[in-house]
């Protein structure tokens, strides 16, 4: 340079004693440069005021300027300085813009006195923030055809809109509450969600909020969910505006406890806007004795307490999980890190009951790829299993239940496979699927085209269904084989075929005898009637051609499974919906699952009477000749879910509970409506 200024900034990082050639160096050119060039070198005081070389330095500047934070008055000046000048705004004095500035200056510093505390830099931030949540709302008036008639910030806009609104709206959190089990957890998320929405309150009446922190304990055993819920919360905080970005890293304390100082410094600067998770924190406990790490874990336990002030609005969340019993052991020992993850705060995570577990597998069968129907004989066993192995030392709770599926997968494609050697001959498989409406054969059909399509037996898991008693004047039954090729077909009403009109009968019996249609696709007969289809099997001479026949009877449901399948249809509801909440632990109550501590029992045999009534009940449907099964239940589901839907749009729209009496009122005017309509019921 040949004149000028030079501005060095973070100057205390030359004097960390790693710099000195670097100092050396600058302080023997401003020598030589002095009266050609301006040196302004800016620094923070707490860090270079002790250092040899920075004194020695002072005596080359003619002024040393000590910049202090902004209060609140001044920050609350500059937040509307820097509202003022966002582009299209059309920001006005007003009392709106006076108490959300007040609101966001006692926000900004809250953060005074940390070395992280970024003055402007803070309030740029939230100011950044709450332009986004203005251009997000009048995007979405724009987008509802409603003109806007405030262009300019609102207090929402500034300070975001209420806890309790925001998560009303909030999908997430939503999806935190469905997880199964975790009741004390979820517990402590939603009183740390209501002291929040406390300190709202405060903050626009101008009171003192209380002081709280968005970093948490997570006590409990491996598998029991504490990931999955930590992954929400973080999007949840970002929701509410805690966090800017909400994104959650998990790193293991082995890791952190092989990384440099600076390393460590910059993993937890990286994080900012999301959240850190500590996995195994209680491995940075000292113990009782010397170690050759012990050392390196209170440098890692150091850098956490100084990372993790706790600090709101500070853009930074750190979650410690842990073993319940090695925490505390930890805390005791370290009082620094026990004022910032304080136990009587920790969300403590249980293990899982029995039903809970028996819940958990079913839910993870119906998440895999390709989903598996859990029967409910399926369900006990996979419970009882799984509660016996909970006995014993080092179960992992999710992480077992997904084993006890992998096998329990490997020996259902095990046994598919069995299936299709049956097909060495090169003749199609067919299935003759025999049973009243709405008993699950189509839902069948599906898992047996996703098991074939795994095994590479097909090409695509699309199943087409054709109702043989509509069967087109104008496309065959061959045409409609032909463009099936590579799927599943499911001919429904299959006994039709044997009927006085046998054209594509004998279309079925050519095709299926063909070689060169061999091993194309899986065609499926279904009917009502057992005898009709092995009438049909008869005339298709499909046993004299070698063809392996897989048969399989659907019964009607029961009154409990009729109960059981409403519960579920009605709870798959739930996945859909953003503001809704749907209650149906009414239908719940009275299943075979272990009683909360705080369910009284009295409530608990209620349950169980009103479930009972309405297993009687759906039995009583059941006798009618008419009876579609689950299309009935199906029926009953949607009526109770709109009913809820109406009640709910009338009053608070956040809530809707179904209840037994319902279901049971829904349920008893179909019986009556069908006897009306001259439908005998049978006295059996």
């Amino acid at each position: 340079m040949k004149g000028g200024t030079l501005l060095v900034d973070d100057i205390q990082i030359l004097g960390s004693g790693t710099n000195d050639g670097v100092l050396d160096y600058l302080l023997r050119e401003m020598d030589i440069l002095k009266g050609k060039i301006l040196f302004v070198l800016v620094g923070k005081p707490d860090n270079h005021d002790h250092r040899v070389g920075l004194r020695a330095m002072s005596s080359n500047f003619a002024k040393v300027l000590d910049l202090k934070n902004y209060d609140e008055e001044e920050v609350s000046s500059i937040s509307k300085l820097l509202l003022k000048s966002v582009p299209k705004a059309d920001i006005k004095e007003s009392e709106v813009i006076n108490v959300s500035c007040r609101v966001l200056s006692q926000r900004v510093c809250r953060a005074r006195g940390l070395k992280t505390f970024g003055n402007v830099h803070a309030i740029k931030k939230l100011v950044a923030l709450a332009d986004q949540r203005r251009l997000n709302r009048l995007e979405a008036e724009s987008a509802t055809g409603k003109e806007s008639s405030e262009q300019g910030f609102t207090i929402a806009d500034v300070i975001g809109v209420s806890p309790e609104d925001s998560l009303s709206r909030c999908e997430e959190w939503s999806k935190l509450l469905g997880l199964v089990g975790l009741r004390a957890a979820k517990k402590s998320a939603e009183s740390f969600f209501q002291n929040f929405q406390t300190c709202y309150e405060s903050e626009l009446a101008n009171q003192l909020p209380d002081s709280f922190s968005v970093n948490q304990l997570f006590l409990g055993s491996s598998g029991v969910g504490r990931k999955t819920f930590a992954t929400y919360y973080g999007r949840v905080l970002k929701a509410l505006g805690l966090l800017s970005v909400g994104e959650v890293t998990f790193i293991k304390a082995t890791i952190l406890l092989r990384d440099s100082p600076a390393n460590l410094a910059n993993r937890l600067t990286s994080c900012d806007g999301g959240v850190i998770v500590v996995l195994d924190a209680h491995e940075l406990d000292v113990g009782d004795t010397e170690g050759p790490d012990n050392a390196k874990k209170v440098a890692v336990v150091d850098a956490i307490v100084a990372g993790a002030h706790g600090v709101p609005w500070n853009d930074r969340c750190v979650i410690l999980f842990g073993e319940t019993r090695k925490m505390k052991i930890m805390l005791e020992r370290n009082r620094p890190l026990a004022r910032r993850f304080p136990i009587a705060s920790a969300f403590v995570f249980d293990d899982f009951s029995r039903d809970e577990l028996g819940d958990l597998f079913e839910r993870r069968a119906n998440e895999n790829d390709p989903p598996y129907l859990v029967t409910a004989d399926a369900r006990r066993k996979a419970a009882f299993e799984l509660r016996r192995e909970s006995n014993r030392i080092g179960f992992k709770n999710v992480h077992d239940i997904d084993n006890l599926l992998k096998a329990a997968i490997e020996r259902h494609l095990a046994a598919a496979q069995e299936l299709s050697e049956l097909d060495q001959a090169g003749v199609p498989v067919v299935f003759l699927f025999s049973g009243p409406k709405g008993s699950g054969k189509t839902l069948v059909a599906k898992m047996i085209e996703h098991i074939f399509v795994g095994l590479g037996l097909l090409a695509e898991a699309t199943l087409r269904t054709e109702d043989t008693i509509a069967l087109s004047q104008t496309q065959s039954l061959t045409q409609i084989l032909e463009e099936s090729t590579g799927r599943v077909l499911l001919l429904k009403n299959a006994h039709h075929l044997a009927g006085d009109a046998q054209g594509p009968l004998h279309e079925l019996r050519d095709y299926l005898s063909r070689e060169a249609n061999r091993k194309r696709q899986i065609v499926i007969l279904d009917s009502e009637s057992e005898t009709a289809l092995e009438r049909l099997a008869g005339l298709l001479f499909l046993q004299d051609q070698g063809t392996v026949l897989a048969t399989m009877h659907f019964r009607k449901f029961t009154g409990d499974e009729c109960v059981e399948v409403l519960v579920k249809m009605l709870n798959k509801q739930r996945t859909r919906l953003k503001k809704l909440q749907l209650d149906v632990s009414a239908l719940e109550m009275g299943a075979d699952k272990e009683a909360d501590g705080g369910r009284a029992a009295a409530d608990q045999a209620r349950g169980q009477s009103k479930r009972a009534e309405l297993a009687l009940a759906f039995a009583e449907l059941a006798s009618c000749p008419d009876w579609e099964n689950g299309h009935d239940v199906k029926r009953v589901a949607q009526k109770a879910y709109w009913q809820a839907i109406s009640a709910a749009k009338a009053g608070d729209f956040r809530s809707a509970i179904i209840s037994a009496d319902v279901a049971l009122d829904f349920v008893r005017g179909m019986t009556n409506e069908r006897r009306k309509a001259g439908v005998r019921v049978d006295d059996a």
